[in-house]
């Protein structure tokens, strides 16, 4: 999905650009708990010489995995009708604009 978006030829998981790590972090780590759960997530997973311990969905409880599950399928989503990357980040910004109200109709 991030070669579309990026128009790149296809790559594997070893020969993907550093900026693809750069996108992760910010549309599917960041914004789950507004940026509390990447911040915990380095704490514990980056060593003095920033090299890193594990893999971040490796930390998470069960709870942690499924809001990242859900995260990522609002992405993935997302990534898959948008054409281009400005386009996918104005449908972001304009998706981060709303907001649920659970307690909008009682309970039917």
């Amino acid at each position: 999905m991030l070669d579309k978006i990026y128009v790149n030829p296809a790559t594997s998981s070893r020969n993907r650009p550093k900026y693809y790590g750069k996108f992760i972090n910010k549309y599917i780590y960041e914004p789950i708990e507004r940026g509390y759960l990447k911040s915990k997530l380095d704490e514990l997973n980056i060593n003095d010489d920033k090299t890193r311990k594990a893999r971040f969905h490796q930390w998470l409880t069960d709870f942690g995995a499924s809001q990242l599950t859900l995260q990522l399928g609002k992405v993935m989503s997302m990534l898959e009708f948008s054409p281009n990357l400005d386009k996918f980040k104005e449908n972001i910004r304009r998706q981060q604009g709303l907001t649920i109200q659970p307690k909008l109709f009682e309970d039917l």
